[in-house]
């Protein structure tokens, strides 16, 4: 439900400072980053990350479609270093609300999304909820109802290796993470991962906001919660990329997941697993660029 991108960040004169430098951002953001061609016929890209990602995570979609369109990527409530923690807000997912809150003060009526695991069924509510406000839609690592019950029991094990303090060993966590997230033959190349995987996350992320987060995650895979994969559907033009190692979400299951998208193209990526961002590389971004380009 996450990527690491171990490439380093290198904003580009088209990158703009940080939004949240203004009073009038949104005040649960953080990190928003404008880049791109501001003038172009394609409607704006929102990139929205996985549980564990970071911005830096789209470096390489970025530089890919900037040219193309002006491209916005931000960290979601309780990412990010400076989350200590939060009540969360009753009622739907919380990253649908802020995400509105976002389009509005950039005063963006429709856009492309584009989410990796968490981000994807960020998006995907987003685009049950406010069809009109999307263009396009691409889902990466997508959720699905069918093994939601199964999604709860994994957070609760993930709840409960997360450190106590920001002084705390990640290791742990990073070991019950990523058997799930990442595929089998990825970790077998990368025998020290898990430890460097663990020193990206106490960087990025403290205890407190990926706590919460989980508990959002926990929340939307109720089953009362996700009623609506029974009885809506968008007819966006969407494109699923999942890989078939992912452990999380079984290629097996994903038709119901798809069928709220009656126009999704699905791609199931070799070799790779759930972080498809970062094990799909220059494929899934070529996939994901033709389809957006393709209007």
């Amino acid at each position: 439900m996450n990527s690491f991108n171990s490439r380093p960040f290198e904003p580009s004169s088209t990158v703009a400072s940080p939004l949240d430098t203004l009073d009038a951002m949104p005040a649960l953001l953080s990190n928003v980053r404008i880049s791109g061609d501001h003038d172009s016929d394609v409607a704006p890209v929102v990139l929205v990350n996985g549980l564990l990602q970071t911005t830096q995570g789209w470096t390489g979609l970025i530089d890919i479609l900037k040219p193309f369109a002006r491209v916005i990527s931000y960290d979601l409530r309780f990412q990010g270093p400076n989350w200590t923690a939060d009540e969360l807000p009753e009622g739907e997912n919380c990253h649908v609300s802020d995400l509105v809150e976002l389009l509005d003060f950039l005063k963006i009526e429709r856009a492309i999304l584009v989410g990796q695991s968490f981000g994807a069924r960020i998006a995907l509510d987003f685009a049950l909820r406010h069809p009109g406000r999307v263009e396009r839609l691409v889902l990466l690592a997508a959720h699905s109802p069918v093994v939601a019950e199964r999604y709860r029991m994994i957070i609760n094990t993930w709840q409960q290796v997360l450190p106590d303090s920001e002084q705390g060993d990640w290791f742990p966590f990073a070991q019950a993470v990523c058997p799930w997230v990442f595929g089998a033959k990825y970790l077998a190349a990368r025998p020290s991962f898990p430890q460097a995987y663990a020193k990206h996350i106490a960087a990025a992320h403290r205890p407190a906001g990926v706590r919460a987060n989980l508990r959002v995650l926990h929340r939307v895979h109720d089953r009362e919660r996700l009623s609506y994969y029974e009885s809506e559907e968008s007819m966006v033009p969407a494109l699923v990329i999942n890989g078939e190692d992912d452990y999380l979400t079984p290629p097996a299951v994903l038709p119901a997941a798809m069928r709220v998208l009656p126009r999704a193209t699905l791609i199931l990526l070799p070799n790779c697993g759930h972080a498809v961002t970062e094990e799909g590389g220059y494929e899934a971004e070529r996939r994901i660029t033709d389809f957006l380009l393709d209007q």
